[in-house]
């Protein structure tokens, strides 16, 4: 590593940017987090943690606001690292299986709900989670299978 990418790594942990992951080499890196990070990650918040190619064992933090990919990294945006969260998460959810309609049963009528309506909702919300191109709820996707993942301190 030369003495600029050095000093250029340390502004990045010092502005808690980047994070230092060991024993592992994945690529993408689902978590949740347990509690208020410093660089504006609150609890409860998902977001994912993206190997750098220039600092071997390093992770920049992607996250979701709503509107578009939020990278950590200095590059310019968007980044390869916003683009690879992209596909994963769309690949996930256009992998996932598909709500089953709710089966039909009898309620009293006083209540209003429709069961068909219900239906019907269902089903439109999943045809259009299968076709996002960006994910809105993304936090849904699982990236090992059903086992959620968190990153401890």
């Amino acid at each position: 590593m030369t003495r600029n990418q050095q000093k250029t790594l340390d502004t990045l942990i010092a502005s808690h940017r980047i994070v230092k992951i060991e024993h592992t080499e994945q690529a993408i890196i689902r978590c949740t987090a347990r509690f208020d990070l410093p660089n504006g990650i609150k609890a409860g918040d998902v977001f994912y943690l993206v190997r750098s190619d220039t600092y071997a064992g390093y992770y920049y933090f992607v996250t979701w606001n709503q509107v578009a990919w939020n990278c950590s990294c200095p590059a310019t945006k968007p980044c390869k690292h916003q683009t690879s969260v992209n596909t994963v998460v769309i690949a996930r959810c256009q992998a996932a299986k598909p709500v089953a309609p709710l089966a039909a049963f009898e309620l009293p009528s006083d209540t209003g709900f429709d069961m068909r309506r219900e239906q019907e909702k269902i089903a439109a919300f999943t045809a259009r989670a299968a076709q996002a191109k960006i994910v809105k709820g993304w936090e849904t996707a699982l990236l090992n299978g059903q086992r959620g993942f968190s990153l401890m301190r």
